[in-house]
């Protein structure tokens, strides 16, 4: 189970495995519910990678602008710039 550590964690259940906040890491089920119960790490849901170059050049534009990223050049160029 994939979990994101929400501080710095050095402990019992991860033996002298070093994990700092924000770190997103594979463990097996039974740390991960411990590591969550303590509210020391959340659960990371499946991330689906996105298909931009199925968008509109006006979509993608609008998303890297969201981004605060550069708006030129062509279609590739802009779902490059969004992986």
């Amino acid at each position: 189970m994939k979990v994101r550590f929400l501080q710095d964690y050095q402990g019992q259940y991860t033996g002298p495995h070093f994990y700092v906040a924000g770190q997103v890491v594979d463990l097996d089920e039974s740390t991960a519910s411990r590591l969550i119960a303590d509210n020391r790490a959340v659960a990371v849901k499946r991330e689906v990678e996105r298909d931009y170059s199925k968008l509109t050049v006006v979509m993608l534009r609008d998303l890297l602008s969201r981004r605060g990223l550069s708006t030129h050049g062509n279609k590739a160029a802009l779902v490059e710039r969004l992986k």
